[in-house]
């Protein structure tokens, strides 16, 4: 559920008339708690959540799939972050579709350009430097990139993840160290942008290990 007050009370309506009671119920009781969280909390909880939501019965998992989707066409601001943390939700508890792992980077300049701005505007205040970003990273990729300056809509960022699923492995390293490069700010990751980076990763199968040992690697690499 998102932040602006407006998107919370649609949101909340729209939970009336689509989940369980006691599900509404456990939600009220949870939104002081859930409320203060702090950046790099959300995905370990959700981590922890996701083993029991895998145990849904197919009805239970079809009102749980359309109660996410009802939440997210209510948020009046969505951003990247949401948008990879619900990708993350749907992914974890339906788990990853094998796609054939047959296209390079060369081959993804769409895809890639989409990413890496979408990334890249989350980890710098200024457009400019945002540009800046992704043109640097075309260059040590060896792939020509176009800088999309307007936020991406949630369609256009599974658009984009369903293509790069196809990378081949031994590019995803690259890619790894490209989507921690675009998030990085005067040398460090912060909790939301590392947050938004964690969760990207993760939906392509491969998590970070270590997001700031990944950032690290691509500013020895780049510098």
């Amino acid at each position: 559920m998102g932040a602006d007050p407006r998107s919370r009370q649609a949101q909340r309506e729209a939970l009336a008339g689509q989940a369980l009671p006691e599900v509404l119920s456990e939600l009220e009781a949870l939104d002081v708690p859930l409320s203060g969280l702090a950046p790099g909390q959300r995905l370990p909880l959700i981590e922890l959540a996701l083993p029991a939501l895998r145990q849904l019965s197919a009805a239970q998992h079809a009102r749980f799939l359309a109660c996410l989707r009802r939440l997210m066409a209510l948020e009046l601001h969505a951003g990247a972050l949401q948008w990879a943390l619900h990708r993350l939700v749907v992914q974890g508890i339906q788990g990853e579709r094998r796609a054939r792992r047959d296209r390079h980077l060369a081959d993804l300049a769409g895809p890639l350009s989409l990413l890496l701005s979408t990334l890249a505007r989350a980890g710098q205040q200024d457009a400019g430097q945002a540009r800046v970003a992704v043109e640097r990273l075309a260059a040590v990729l060896g792939v020509s990139l176009d800088f999309v300056a307007e936020p991406a809509l949630a369609s256009d960022l599974d658009w984009a993840m369903a293509r790069l699923a196809r990378l081949v492995q031994a590019e995803r390293g690259p890619l790894l160290a490209a989507m921690s490069c675009c998030v990085e700010h005067d040398g460090r990751i912060d909790p939301e942008e590392a947050e938004l980076l964690s969760a990207v990763a993760w939906t392509l199968g491969c998590p970070l290990p270590s997001t700031e040992r990944a950032a690290g690697q691509v500013g020895a690499g780049t510098a």
